[in-house]
């Protein structure tokens, strides 16, 4: 009876032991773990897709520049939304604007459709930049975002779901997506 008690016990700890590793990983974000909830009945939006060809732009040089490019269109704006910022971001990788890891962690959008919530897992914008070239990021982002007709008429940049901090620029209130240089 006393071995069946100490193999119970190191079975427990051995349990414990191994939770406390996986949770510690997941506060370390070594595993990232994404929960996407769905309502009874919306499973069906996503299905329902069509091939559409979006324009993102760029300002690269001090010159507006545009790229094409194709991508399946749902009738979910949500998921609209993520997968052209998605977009974005790996043409602003390759274009060599942003020049960190930068990646979109979350995408909301309020229950009156006009504003967006966009939180990514760090600046796009280094210190090391002008203001001005801060600006043309973000209005390359807010033109790409506009040129798609989506409901959404204003967002809030957020870094890890807190108001993006930047030396220059505030981003406490949302950014309208007619942009502030009016081209």
């Amino acid at each position: 009876m006393h071995k069946f008690l100490l193999h119970k016990d190191f079975f427990k700890a051995f349990l414990c032991f191994l939770m406390g590793m996986v949770a510690y990983s997941v506060y370390q974000e070594w595993i990232i773990i994404t929960v996407q909830l769905s309502m009874p009945g919306n499973n069906n939006k996503q299905l329902v897709t069509e091939q559409k060809e979006l324009t993102y732009f760029f300002c690269k040089a001090n010159q507006w520049h545009t790229e094409r490019s194709q991508l399946l269109w749902s009738k979910d704006e949500l998921h609209n939304l993520s997968a052209v910022i998605e977009q974005w971001i790996t043409l602003g990788k390759v274009e060599d604007l942003l020049d960190k890891k930068i990646k979109l962690q979350t995408a909301t959008i309020s229950t009156d459709k006009k504003t967006a919530y966009l939180s990514f897992n760090q600046s796009p914008l280094t210190q090391e930049q002008a203001i001005y070239q801060k600006l043309r990021v973000i209005e390359g982002l807010l033109k790409t975002i506009k040129a798609q007709n989506f409901t959404v008429t204003q967002i809030y940049f957020l870094n890890n779901h807190q108001p993006l901090q930047d030396a220059h620029l505030d981003f406490a209130e949302p950014w309208p997506l007619d942009g502030f240089t009016g081209q």
